[in-house]
């Protein structure tokens, strides 16, 4: 049986959680749900027989270690501050991790350790950063096999506002951290323009902004996001 360690279960965690389970039977997997909060852990396995939840304070290391070590592979939805201090510990105790934040490069320069042994760091396999990555690569290969020329691609990733949620200003129904959706700006943001790259401060990417219709939905106002150069 594979041990799947999925560490944090608030947020999005419940959705990856939840389908786990759900096939857990099927592939022979065991999911263990680790979380600070011992309650939501349970809520959210909800007695599975192919699941456990366990009370999980990521600071001690003991704990962290044992968790890590009785896996075989490591989904961790915690914040992005311990992006690297799991993926450390999944390298040195021979572990694969998946992640759903943008990588860290500290946690890049832990690939070639990992590839020697055998082991995957996958991150940014979320939604955004992740599926659209995925699927811009399946669009962009399909139109290279075709012998096609691209001269502009543009990817949008996005929450869209739901108008019945009044909850928050932007009308966001969220599963993840709202202040993220602000705070992204700091970064700052690069891309490539007619052959030219463009860098905008922090300060000035919420004044960068175009508008994007999207059927049936209405009109959007679009801004660059974060270092699209590394793509």
């Amino acid at each position: 049986m594979k041990n799947i360690v999925v560490l944090g279960a608030g947020q999005s965690a419940p959705f990856l959680i939840y389908y786990l389970l759900e096939e857990a039977q099927k592939n022979n997997w065991f999911v263990t749900v680790c979380d600070r909060d011992l309650g939501l852990a349970r809520k959210v396995v909800n007695g599975h027989a192919h699941g456990n939840a366990v009370e999980f304070d990521v600071n001690d290391t003991a704990q962290r270690h044992a968790q890590i070590q009785k896996s075989d592979v490591v989904v961790n939805f915690l914040t992005p501050t311990f992006q690297y201090l799991i993926a450390l510990d999944c390298v040195r105790f021979k572990k694969h991790v998946i992640t759903a934040s943008y990588e860290n490069p500290r946690v890049a320069e832990l690939n070639d350790d990992a590839k020697a042994s055998g082991l995957l760091i996958l991150n940014e396999m979320g939604l955004d950063p992740g599926i659209d990555h995925m699927s811009a690569m399946a669009i962009i290969s399909k139109i290279r096999e075709r012998n096609g020329i691209i001269n502009s691609f543009i990817s949008y990733g996005s929450g869209l506002p739901a108008p019945e949620v009044k909850s928050n200003p932007l009308n966001y129904c969220i599963t993840w951290n709202p202040s993220n959706v602000v705070t992204a700006g700091d970064a700052g943001a690069q891309y490539l323009e007619e052959g030219k790259i463009k860098i905008l401060p922090y300060h000035q990417v919420f004044n960068r902004t175009w508008d994007v219709e999207l059927e049936g939905l209405g009109m959007f106002e679009a801004y660059p996001n974060r270092d699209s150069l590394l793509y």
